[in-house]
């Protein structure tokens, strides 16, 4: 069974013409190259952002503050917890 070329209605295999061929190819490549720049874009984009969150906390200074407190606790035998401090 022939395959039916929708266009003309005839029987006939269509064979799609050379030039038509390299028209859909260059189309197709302009697409991809698109697709390669807006891949590029945006992990160029991540990587910014990401670098400039990790500036952003470099910003701030970690402050370390240690208190002894001196609590007199005291235990019965019973095992209740006297603590006064």
């Amino acid at each position: 069974m022939a395959k039916i070329c929708n266009s003309c209605g005839t029987n006939d295999m269509a064979v799609m013409p050379i030039a038509e061929h390299e028209k859909d190819q260059s189309r197709l490549m302009g697409i991809i190259k698109s697709l390669v720049a807006v891949i590029v874009i945006l992990i160029v984009l991540l990587v910014g952002s990401n670098a400039f969150w990790i500036w952003r906390d470099s910003q701030y200074e970690d402050v370390v503050t240690t208190e002894e407190t001196i609590i007199d606790a005291q235990q019965d035998g019973e095992g209740t917890n006297i603590v006064g401090g």
